[in-house]
C-alpha cells in the first residue's frame, strides 16, 4: 500500500517576496565561502558618536561600515567584479546595497533594499545622508526599488517566476543589457551587498547569495554584543561585533580573504580614515 510520507496541514500562504524566493533557490551546488570576522567596535562607535555631535542625519555603525567596505572593494577589485559566463568583468564603480525591511500595505513583512554609488567616495555622513532617505522613502511611502518587478510577479503563476527571472538576469547580467520594460532600475543592486540582522537582535548569520542579483560578495552585520575581550593584553569586559560573509571563490580565496579581514580590522581601530 501507499502512504502519505508526512501529514502536512496544509499550504501556507506567503508575500510576493517570499514568491519569489521560493522560486529563486534550489538545492546549493556552488562554490563559497563562508566566514566569520570578529571585530572590536569599540574605536568605531566612539568615533560614531562624535560624528553625530556635527552630524543633521544619524549616522550609525552601519554607515561606518558601508564606507568601509566600498575602500575595501577600492582596494581589493575583485571584490566589484560580475562573473558572466566564463568570464569575470571588474566593476568601474564601488557600489553597495542596503537590505531595507519593511511592512507592505497588507501589513505583511517585506524586504527591500537600496544601491548607494561610489561608496568609497563618501563619508559616513554622506552615506547616512543618502541611504536615510532612500530607506525612509522605502520604509514608510512606497517599495521604489522593486515596486514594478514585484506587482508583476505577485499576478503571476509560480511556474513561471524562476523562468521569467532567470531570463531578466540572462539579458542584464550576462549580456549586460537594461531597458525600463525590465521592469527593474538599472544595475539594481549593484556590486556588493550589506545586509543588517543585528537590528532584530541576532548576533550573527550567513546569507545566501541570490542568483539573478549579480552579486559575488555579502557581507551580513550582527548586533555589537558584551564579552569578556583580551585587549591590550588585559582581559576584561568588552564589546564585539561578528561580520558573517558569503563569498564566491571564484573570485576570492582565502589568502585574498585573509588580507580583507586584516584591512577591515584595521579601518575599525583606526577609524578615523
Amino acid at each position: 500500500m501507499i502512504h502519505k510520507n508526512v501529514e502536512y496541514m496544509g499550504e501556507l500562504p506567503h508575500n510576493t517576496w517570499r514568491k519569489i524566493a521560493i522560486n529563486t533557490w534550489d538545492l546549493d551546488r556552488g562554490g563559497k565561502i563562508l566566514s566569520r570576522l570578529e571585530l572590536n567596535p569599540e574605536p568605531a562607535m566612539e568615533y560614531v558618536k562624535k560624528l553625530n555631535e556635527s552630524s543633521e542625519e544619524k549616522v550609525t555603525l552601519t554607515h561606518f561600515l558601508g564606507v568601509c567596505l566600498g575602500k575595501l572593494q577600492e582596494e581589493f577589485p575583485l571584490l566589484r567584479s560580475t562573473v558572466r559566463g566564463r568570464k569575470i568583468f571588474q566593476r568601474k564603480n564601488c557600489d553597495v546595497f542596503f537590505h531595507v525591511s519593511r511592512v507592505n500595505e497588507k501589513g505583511e513583512e517585506d524586504l527591500s533594499g537600496k544601491v548607494i554609488r561610489q561608496v568609497n567616495r563618501m563619508s559616513s555622513i554622506d552615506l547616512a545622508t543618502e541611504l536615510n532617505s532612500k530607506g525612509r522613502e522605502i520604509k514608510k511611502k512606497e517599495d521604489t526599488t522593486f515596486k514594478s518587478i514585484k506587482k508583476l510577479i505577485s499576478f503571476m503563476p509560480n511556474f513561471l517566476i524562476a523562468s521569467v527571472l532567470n531570463i531578466s538576469s540572462f539579458i542584464q547580467i550576462r549580456l549586460n543589457i537594461w531597458s525600463p520594460l525590465l521592469g527593474t532600475q538599472q544595475d539594481t543592486f549593484g556590486s556588493l551587498m550589506l545586509t543588517n540582522v543585528g537590528v532584530f537582535g541576532v548576533k550573527e548569520s550567513f546569507v545566501p547569495f541570490v542568483p539573478y542579483s549579480g552579486i559575488h560578495v555579502i557581507c551580513c552585520m550582527g548586533a555589537v554584543f558584551d564579552d569578556v575581550v583580551l585587549r591590550d593584553g588585559e582581559i576584561r569586559p568588552g564589546k564585539k561585533l561578528i561580520l558573517s560573509w558569503s563569498i564566491d571563490h571564484r573570485l576570492v580565496d582565502g589568502s585574498t580573504a585573509a588580507k580583507m579581514a586584516n584591512r577591515l580590522t584595521e579601518l575599525f581601530e583606526k577609524p578615523g580614515f
